[in-house]
Formats: C-alpha cells, sequence, structure tokens
C-alpha cells in the first residue's frame, strides 16, 4: 500500500478523492474543500533542501484528461541516519528488498445529493515498486478492467511520470514540479512513525495469514486541529510490517463505521477518503523490468509536458494574494503551511457571491497552479527552483500589506549577475537588491548554513562570556487583592569548557549566593556568604559542552522567525528577533523569545522570555504598586542583558572548592532506583483514572492540564490519588530540581548506570493500571546478568525478563 507522506508537523495528510461529472469547477472547489485544503503546502511538498532535514512532495493520483479522481498527500523522508534497534530487522528487510508489491484500499465516504445520506466506497489500487526507485500505480474499474497506470522514475534528480488511459489509447510524460515518489522506497517515512517512543501497543488481530500485533501512533494535528494516528501491523513471528491503516482504528475503522452497509445512490453531493489501509506487503516479488519503462505502448499518442515554472513576479504577487485574503497582514509563515485547512474549507464552503474579493482571488489563483499541474504554494516552488540553496528567509509574521519599510523575506537568485546580492521582498511588494552586510540578520556565504552562522559562530569561539539575568515576578497577598513586582538579579559568566557561574544578589545589591557548576566533571558548589554555608553536588557529567545559548539559538533557525524592529543599546542598535510558539509553562499557551542582534557585530546581545508579546515588563503597571505582606509569588518572565564575550576572568572564579571557614555538606549523585521508577508509573496512572499516561518521557503531556487542576485546589478538596502525586512529584523536585516525571525522565533518561541505551521503549498508552497482560514499558538493565534480557513492566507493575524474541515488537541484540 502506498501511503500520502508525511510532512514534519503535520506528519500525515489526509487522504481526499473526488470525482465530478463535468468539469464545472467552482461547483466542484464547493463539493471537495477539504480535499482542495491539500494544496496548502503543509500538505504538498515545498520542495526546498535542507542539509539536516528533508523533502516534502505531493502525490497526485490522477488520470489525465479528466479529473477521475485525486489523493493528495505529503512524503517526508530522511537522509540515511541510524535506525532504532526495536525495528532494525523491519527496516533491514525493506531496504534489503529490490521489489515489493502491495495493494492500497481507499475508503471513499459519499454524502447524498440533498446532504442527508452517507455510504462507503472502497477502491483498490495495486502498487508495484523497484529499486531503486522506480514505482507504478494500476487502478482498476469495478470489472477489473485497467482504468490508469501511472509509472514514476524517482531515480533522477529531475522525477518523471507517464501516465496511460488504455481506454482513450493516451499517454502523458510529464517532467514533475515536485519529487512525488521517494527514491529510498515507498515505506521510509514508517521510520520515523513507528520509532515514536510512545507507540502504543493497541491488539492482536487475526488475518488471514496469521495473527498480528497492531500498534499506533497517535498525535495532534496541529494545523488542522484534530487527533491523528497510524496503525502498523506486524507479524509477531517474522517480524515484518504486513499492513498500515491510515488513520489508525481509533478515528475510522471501516469494519465498523455505522454507514458502510448504506446503499449507494446515482447523485452526490461530496466525496472525502477518511481512511485508507495499505495491505498485501509482499517482499522480492518478480517483476519485469518492462513493467516500469517510460516509453509508452505502441498504437498510444504521446503527449510531452516539462517541468512547469513560477516566475519572480508570480512568486510576489502571490505573497500579496495571500496577505490581502489574511485581512492585508501577511501570514505567519510559508512554510510548511500558511494557513490551517479549516480556514480555507470555510471559504470554500460560501457561495460565490458570498465570498470577498480577496477570498475569491486565492481560491481562483489556487486553482490556476492546480490547472498549472503545479500542486503546492509558487513560493515553494520558485525557491526550490530558483533561489540558492538556504537562500530564502521569511520574515513577514505581522507585516501589514502595503509597509515599504518591513521586509517578508529574502533569497539569492541563481545565477544572478552579482553572486552575493540579495533579492528583499517588503511589504509594499517591491523588490530590491541588498548587499549581504546590510541585512538585518547575518547571512553565510557561499554555504547552506544557518542564517545565523555568525551569531553561533562568535558564542561558540567564545573562551568567555559574562551577561546579567534579570527575574520578573509578582507577589501577591494572600487574597490576592494587592500585586507588585519585583525584580530579581543574577550575574552570570562561562569559561569554556563547561564552566559556570553564578552570582545571585539580594534587592540591595549584595551576594546572596554563589553558584560554580563543572559540567564536564559532573560538580557543582552552592554557598552563602552570610550563612558560610556550602553544599557540593555530584551529578552526570555533560557529554559535550556548546556553550550557554546553544539550544537556545536553535530557535533562532525556525524558518518562521518574526523581525519584530530595532532597540538601541548601551553599544548601538540592535536588531529585535522573535520566535513565537505554543508550549506549556504551568499550562499550554503562546509563548515567545525575543532575540536582540547587533546590527554590526551580528552578536547576540540581550535575549528576553518570554518576548514583550506575552510580558513587557517595561508596561507592567505592578512596578508602580507598593508592596505589602507577601503570600504568593508567579514568574512572569525574565531576560539575559549585556551579553559580552571574551571577557578576561580568572580561574579562581570558577574553582568547585568551598572557601576556607565554611560548613560543607556534600550530596553524592543521586539516583532512582528500578523500584521507585516503577511505583511512580503507579501513582501516576492511580492519578490518571487507573491508566497509564499516553506518554512518559520527557513528561506525560496529556496530563498536564489534570495536574494544574489538582494543584489548584485546596488542600483539603484533593483526592487521595492527586494528593499522592502532587507529594510524589514534590519530594522528587526537591531532590532533583525538577517536577512531573522526574523518577522516570532520570531512571531512563539522565542516568547512564541504569539502563542500556536505545533499549527503552513505551507502550503504556491506554493500558489500564491492574491489567497484567499488558505491556507498559521494556528496556534492559545495565549490568544485567544476561546482557540479551530484557525488563518488561506489565500493567500491573509486575515486571518479567524476557528475551528478545517473545517481545511483541522486534528488538536488536
Amino acid at each position: 500500500m502506498s501511503f500520502p507522506k508525511d510532512d514534519n508537523e503535520l506528519d500525515r495528510a489526509l487522504t481526499e478523492a473526488f470525482s465530478p461529472p463535468a468539469a464545472d469547477f467552482d461547483a466542484w472547489q464547493r463539493q471537495h474543500s477539504e480535499s482542495l485544503a491539500c494544496l496548502d503546502p503543509q500538505r504538498v511538498a515545498i520542495s526546498i533542501k535542507r542539509k539536516i532535514s528533508m523533502k516534502r512532495a505531493a502525490l497526485l493520483a490522477a488520470a489525465a484528461v479528466v479529473l477521475v479522481c485525486v489523493w493528495l498527500g505529503i512524503w517526508h523522508f530522511t537522509p540515511d541516519g541510524h535506525d532504532s534497534m526495536a525495528f532494525a530487522q523491519i527496516f533491514e528487510e525493506l531496504q534489503k528488498a529490490k521489489t515489493i508489491t502491495w495493494k492500497t484500499t481507499f475508503y471513499e465516504r459519499i454524502t447524498s445529493k440533498d446532504g442527508k445520506r452517507t455510504w462507503i466506497k472502497p477502491e483498490t489500487r495495486q502498487w508495484e515498486y523497484k529499486s531503486p526507485g522506480l514505482y507504478r500505480e494500476t487502478s482498476l474499474d469495478e470489472k477489473g478492467q485497467i482504468k490508469w497506470v501511472e509509472i514514476t522514475d524517482a531515480t533522477q534528480k529531475q522525477q518523471k511520470r507517464l501516465s496511460l488511459l488504455p481506454a482513450k489509447k493516451e499517454a502523458t510524460l510529464r517532467e514533475l514540479a515536485v519529487d512525488m515518489q521517494n527514491p529510498l522506497g515507498p515505506f521510509e517515512w514508517v521510520k520515523k512513525e513507528i520509532k515514536d517512543a510512545n507507540l502504543q501497543w493497541v491488539e492482536t488481530r487475526k488475518t488471514p495469514n496469521g495473527t498480528v500485533n497492531v500498534f499506533r501512533h497517535s498525535m495532534r494535528d496541529v494545523p488542522n486541529g484534530r487527533d491523528w494516528s497510524y496503525d502498523f501491523w506486524i507479524d509477531p513471528k517474522a517480524k515484518r510490517l504486513v499492513a498500515l491503516r491510515v488513520p489508525g482504528s481509533d478515528i475510522f475503522d471501516p469494519e465498523k463505521e455505522p454507514d458502510r452497509n448504506n446503499p449507494p445512490e446515482k447523485e452526490c453531493s461530496l466525496r472525502t477518503c477518511p481512511c485508507h489501509t495499505e495491505h498485501d506487503i509482499v517482499l522480492d516479488a518478480k517483476l519485469d523490468d518492462s513493467l516500469f519503462s517510460l516509453d509508452p505502448p505502441e498504437g498510444y499518442t504521446l503527449q510531452v509536458k516539462r517541468r512547469p515554472q513560477v516566475t519572480e513576479k508570480e512568486m510576489i504577487d502571490y505573497l500579496g494574494i495571500l496577505a490581502d485574503f489574511n485581512d492585508k497582514t501577511f501570514p505567519d509563515q510559508v512554510f510548511p503551511c500558511v494557513f490551517p485547512s479549516d480556514r480555507r474549507n470555510k471559504t470554500w464552503d460560501k457561495p460565490k457571491k458570498d465570498r470577498t474579493a480577496a477570498e475569491q482571488k486565492l481560491l481562483d489563483t489556487d486553482d490556476h497552479y492546480r490547472r498549472a499541474e503545479l500542486y503546492s504554494m509558487p513560493t515553494g516552488h520558485f525557491v526550490s527552483e530558483h533561489t540558492v540553496e538556504e537562500s530564502f528567509r521569511y520574515l513577514g509574521k505581522g507585516v501589514k500589506l502595503g509597509d515599504k519599510d518591513r521586509i517578508v523575506c529574502w533569497y539569492r537568485l541563481k545565477d544572478a549577475k552579482d553572486a552575493k546580492t540579495y533579492r528583499v521582498v517588503y511589504g509594499d511588494l517591491s523588490v530590491k537588491d541588498v548587499a549581504p552586510e546590510d541585512l538585518p540578520l547575518p547571512v553565510q556565504e557561499n554555504r547552506g548554513t544557518s542564517a545565523f552562522a555568525k551569531t553561533f559562530e562568535q558564542i561558540q569561539k567564545a573562551k568567555t562570556m559574562t551577561w546579567k539575568r534579570v527575574f520578573y515576578e509578582h507577589i501577591s497577598t494572600r487574597d490576592e487583592k494587592r500585586i507588585w513586582a519585583h525584580t530579581g538579579v543574577t550575574e552570570s559568566s562561562y569559561k569554556a569548557p563547561g564552566l559556570h557561574r553564578d552570582v545571585r544578589l539580594d534587592d540591595n545589591g549584595k551576594v546572596q549566593e554563589v553558584e560554580i557548576t563543572d559540567t564536564v566533571r559532573g560538580r557543582r558548589l552552592s554557598y552563602s556568604p552570610q550563612e558560610k554555608k556550602a553544599t557540593i553536588s555530584e551529578f552526570t557529567p555533560y557529554s559535550d559542552d556548546s556553550g550557554p545559548y546553544a539550544s537556545t539559538l536553535e530557535k533562532l533557525n525556525s524558518p518562521n522567525l518574526q523581525w519584530v524592529g530595532k532597540r538601541t543599546t548601551a553599544a548601538g542598535e540592535a536588531n529585535v528577533f522573535r520566535h513565537t510558539f505554543r508550549w506549556y509553562v504551568g499550562r499550554e499557551c503562546d509563548y515567545s523569545y525575543d532575540f536582540w542582534i547587533d546590527a554590526k557585530t551580528k552578536r547576540l546581545v540581550a535575549l528576553y522570555s518570554p518576548g514583550t508579546d506575552v510580558y513587557n515588563y517595561e508596561h507592567d503597571p505592578a512596578f508602580k504598586a507598593t508592596p505589602g505582606e507577601a503570600s504568593g509569588r508567579r514568574a512572569m518572565g525574565g531576560s539575559e542583558v549585556d551579553i559580552r564575550y571574551d571577557v578576561p576572568l580568572d580561574d579562581s572564579l570558577f574553582r568547585t572548592e568551598p572557601p576556607e571557614g565554611y560548613a560543607v555538606e556534600v550530596k553524592k549523585r543521586d539516583r532512582v532506583t528500578e523500584k521507585e521508577m516503577i511505583d511512580y508509573f503507579g501513582i501516576v496512572a492511580d492519578f490518571n483514572d487507573k491508566t497509564f499516561p499516553d506518554e512518559a518521557i520527557p513528561v506525560p503531556w496529556n496530563l498536564l492540564d489534570k495536574i494544574d487542576r489538582a494543584n489548584g485546589k485546596p488542600q483539603n478538596e484533593q483526592t487521595p490519588r492527586e494528593r499522592k502525586l502532587l507529594d510524589t512529584d514534590m519530594r522528587y523536585g526537591r531532590r532533583f530540581g525538577g517536577s512531573t516525571s522526574m523518577p522516570i525522565l532520570i531512571f531512563f533518561s539522565h542516568d547512564p548506570d541504569s539502563i542500556v541505551e536505545d533499549s527503552f521503549r513505551y507502550l503504556g498508552k491506554g493500558v489500564k493500571l491492574g491489567d497484567k497482560n499488558r505491556i507498559v514499558c521494556w528496556y534492559k538493565l545495565k549490568g544485567a546478568k544476561d546482557p540479551t534480557t530484557y525488563r518488561v513492566l506489565y500493567g500491573d507493575l509486575s515486571v518479567k525478563d524476557v528475551a528478545p524474541k517473545d517481545l511483541p515488537l522486534p528488538v536488536g541484540p
């Protein structure tokens, strides 16, 4: 079964199908609004090639000349890399197979003309694959006659496809605008999904060829506001992938849908394809080379279509159309998607007379590019075809259409006269040639690396750094009728490799506490000059030292970074860039980071978390309020300012030996035992209505809101299971400095002496506490007598030693 392939954020496009009786495109759009949403580049590829990431492509399964049926999706594949041990056998067999055959069954849901009834119509297609990169798809009618055949050669840089219509003896050879098939094989995308750490073991099913284990990867499809899943059917004996279902049967089950046996009607108003399965997977089948020839059979008329193109003007015009549609504001992003599909669906659902001019313009433009066989965004095609790799940068979030001073995007054209010049598009859709040094962001010449390579490089090369951390908090009285603001300050410094010093000051500027951390040795010294007490703590050393801002700076690589404006600093002028995202900070909310980059040196000089769009201390009225008797505190945000590079720092500042005359307490590296980890799993499951959480590492995300609600109750109103979890989290928080899920996180992720690397597998989603037959997780203990044995934790919290061959999933040696 071939699969509409996934994008990094959407992870699976919904396959859609439709077949209008005539080429009435206005009616056709109304009927198939949900299907047409696939034209959003979250579903159709933006084939921008990134060295560390992926190619995205669109799958168009359509007969030429007549609109018979269209299935749109996305193919996600990554470069060769390390495979999870748990599925090495499955992946190895798929990769070694010289040929693969399979079938795809689409379950089409059809709505009656009056919109009151629905019925399910299945359609099955035959696929053949020959390594490397040759595909053949065949569609049959109800009598078993071939309707059309498509043969794709994905081995070349320019993919080609031959479409055959036997009834008309017509053939069309196309140069594809995007890579529609994965040259590495039809099931490459499965690697990422099936290796998910929170894969769910759903059930055991009987098939004509024997029993299979069904595993599910479920997730939230954020761009489309829905839950989504994939079911993988694996033969427990052969350890082979035998079938797939998209979405999983938790969302759509062809065998249980209430309208599956409803009688069909002659006329309909809407067709969708809510599910498809890929089955009858056969490896190394005998296939003749002639099946994959791009030469049409004798007697066929041949039409050749060259690769369609998008000009610079067309790309810029399209940006304007998107902004016009979006209330005269450029969208937050253009890759991997622009607008959620439901927003466009609402537009398509409107009668034409009720649409605004901007809405109709966008629909007409999308239809124009679809007719031109450009099934992804014009921006994606233009960037892929006409710009230097990695040179495109989008900064249009929040920019108003017509603003001549705000940058929407920039890029370098291939074969430009001046190879260093950038083309900059502004909010008024004007374009200017700009030298790299005049851009507000640093850009890397002659290499396809990050636009912030210079910023990263300066931080990585710095032998020392100093900065000031400022914390902003609200303090309230017990009745919360009075709230005032408080500021805390810490002076921080860093010396490579891995030495950190934080000096916390009190409100009078005196040293309150000093903390010195040696990440290479795994040693931390904390001391209070006022109390003359010191604590030496041992912890697991870090494997590498990439500086104090390495992980945070990665957010600067976001493709949807927003240029906020310029700010004046003591050293000159800084460009402020904002990265916004959805995050959990005590609750799920919008969050952001503001990065201040010096306009001349391209250095990071300040960082605000959150950005001033979420919290702006300069406009906080609580700073003018009079303090009272403090009862509650709430962190509002923080900033790291006055960041300096290569400041002379004496080695004595980073000694992890306490000063003379201090009382010293030594804390050895704390560990979590296997029993503590198992007990904590039980506490979490008990709290979660006797059910293990959807995921375990890094935290059980699906429980955070529920934990917050419990924490917000007065203690006398909390249930025993709520109190148990909160007390346990508090206890481990004091030991390890974290909160929820610390025993699980420490045991499986942070303690190098507990388990064998890559041996942990979580299968607890949906497992009931007390179920002795369902597996919650497994792992291999370091130092075990039998190094091949796995420890398996079951729903009743029992643990058994199990041989690899007896696990429901294949595992490495």
